[in-house]
Parts: structure tokens; sequence; C-alpha cells
């Protein structure tokens, strides 16, 4: 199992890389969200999530089914701006929505997926 996953995520590893980098520079930039929230949003489709959700502050959700309704593992990341120095907190997220592409080219999920990508992580 560990040999697929291994492969399969070097498979992906340019990918995650560029975009992890994308989300780092505009987090830098782009201190009202919508950018990113649209990078991210384009992210999940491109990798295949089931449902892909924005909603109007900037806050995405990416849904990833499984055969049953349970277990769900959640994921959840803040989006907000960044400093210089913090770029590295933008890896978790880009790593979390593409462990979700890993997953489903490897195996058929039991139960659901879901990452959030978080506008307001601070207000509970």
């Amino acid at each position: 199992m560990y040999s697929l996953l291994r492969q399969k995520a070097f498979n992906h590893e340019t990918a995650l890389v560029n975009f992890a980098s994308g989300l780092s520079d505009l987090k830098t930039v782009d201190t009202s969200g919508t950018r990113i929230s649209d990078l991210i949003q384009t992210e999940f489709q491109n990798l295949g999530y089931d449902r892909v959700i924005k909603d109007r502050i900037g806050n995405v959700i990416g849904c990833m089914y499984g055969r049953n309704f349970n277990p769900t593992l959640l994921f959840i990341s803040h989006i907000g701006a960044v400093s210089t120095d913090q770029k590295e907190y933008c890896n978790a997220l880009a790593a979390q929505i593409y462990a979700g592409r890993l997953l489903k080219e490897s195996f058929q999920l039991n139960g659901n997926l879901i990452v959030v990508a978080t506008t307001a992580l601070e207000c509970g």
C-alpha cells in the first residue's frame, strides 16, 4: 500500500509544488482572499472532488464521497494572508487538497473526505 501511494504521490509532485507556490504567493498579496478562494476552488475541481462549494465570504469546501456516509474525515485550514516567513503554512492546505486526489486514485473510500479552506478560522 505504501509503495502504491508513494508512486502516485510522486506523479503529482510538480503540480502540488506549483499549487502550494501559487497559494503562498497569493496569500501575501491578496488580503481580500478572493483570488485565493478562486484558486482553491479551481484546484478542487481539477483534482476531481465530487462536490466543491464556495460561499459568499470565500470559504471553499471540497468533498469526496465514499461508499458509506460514515466515517467522515475532516481537514480544516485557514486561508488568510500570511507574512513571508509563514509561507510554510500554505503547504498544509495544499497537501490536504492533494491527499484527496491521491486517495481517490488509490482505492475506493469507505467514508467521506471533506477538506475545508476557511477564511474565518479565528471565529470558531
